[in-house]
């Protein structure tokens, strides 16, 4: 395994790890919550929970009003998480992943950056592109570097690392991020590879060299850095989600600087990695053991609780 390969396995790896602060800090406040909750069970205030279960158009509620009891870690009212069971849910869940990333007002987002990335080729590309010439290789090894970090292959065995170990401890937090990383940098991948082979079929990079998708436009390097950034902002906050941001930027400031894109290329794929990383992290977030969380009051006796949705 070559230097470059070793980090761009890693650094993601590394940025997950230092989550791990975050991550007692929320099953810290997790646990806050459901004490809260049995509290309110055992006093006079009605509480109850509600688990849909949807099969097209049928649905069958099941109530449960007894006190709630507090997961000791993560969530262990879930059953055991395995692989059978992700693989049985992944077709549903990817497609409701890709419905949310491209719903209207993220269309508009993404056809605004597409129109800056279309102005900035037009007036500021070349300029960027003389610069570096003049200026070559002034990264020498860092380049390898910062590609490694980015590359989409990385970033999917660093993911596939995670999901493993999840399993292994039955880490329910780190088996639902890596399930949001998974499906925010497929959904990133595949886009990005759309777009190359279409609108950006005509696109060239500045070296010259034959993108194996298509076109240039956009940087796949840059968009699947993002993603995977957005994602880990979303679950953690700035403190992890700030220095994946910045190690992002630098993939970005590498591609340009190693000739692989222009400026407008770069712009774009951070852009589409952004929204579609934030936006399936958002979605997963809401999730609790594979189940929406939102607020429930029943409309016959006026109880109010919590309710969990899973579709089937």
């Amino acid at each position: 395994m070559t230097i470059r390969t070793l980090c761009g396995l890693v650094l993601p790896l590394s940025l997950v790890a230092a989550a791990g602060c975050s991550i007692a800090e929320r099953r810290a406040t997790t646990a806050a919550d459901w004490r809260a909750v049995q509290r309110a069970a055992a006093s006079d205030v009605a509480v109850a929970t509600l688990v849909t279960a949807r099969s097209d158009d049928v649905a069958t509620d099941l109530q449960a009003t007894s006190p709630l009891t507090t997961p000791a870690h993560g969530c262990t009212i879930a059953a055991q998480l395995s692989l059978t069971d992700d693989w049985d849910r992944l077709p549903a869940e990817f497609f409701a992943d890709v419905h949310s990333a491209y719903r209207c007002e993220n269309m508009l987002l993404l056809l605004a950056a597409g129109g800056a990335s279309y102005a900035i080729h037009k007036t500021v590309d070349d300029d960027v592109e003389d610069f570096y010439n003049e200026h070559p290789n002034r990264w020498d090894k860092g380049q390898e570097f910062f590609a490694a970090i980015g590359n989409p292959g990385h970033h999917f065995a660093a993911v596939a690392g995670m999901y493993a170990w999840s399993l292994h401890t039955q880490d329910a937090e780190m088996h639902d991020l890596s399930l949001a990383l998974f499906n925010a940098v497929s959904i990133t991948g595949l886009s990005t590879m759309f777009l190359k082979a279409t609108v950006g079929a005509n696109t060239e990079s500045p070296n010259g060299q034959q993108d194996p998708f298509g076109g240039a436009w956009p940087s796949g390097h840059t968009s699947s850095s993002f993603a995977f950034a957005a994602v880990l902002d979303e679950y953690y906050g700035h403190r992890v989600g700030v220095p994946a941001y910045m190690l992002a930027g630098l993939v970005g400031w590498e591609r340009i600087d190693d000739g692989e894109h222009d400026l407008s290329d770069v712009v774009f794929g951070a852009v589409l990695g952004y929204v579609i990383g934030k936006t399936v992290a958002c979605d997963h977030h809401v999730r609790f053991c594979g189940m929406e969380l939102q607020p429930h009051v029943d409309a016959a006796t006026g109880a109010t609780g919590i309710a969990f949705e899973r579709r089937f």
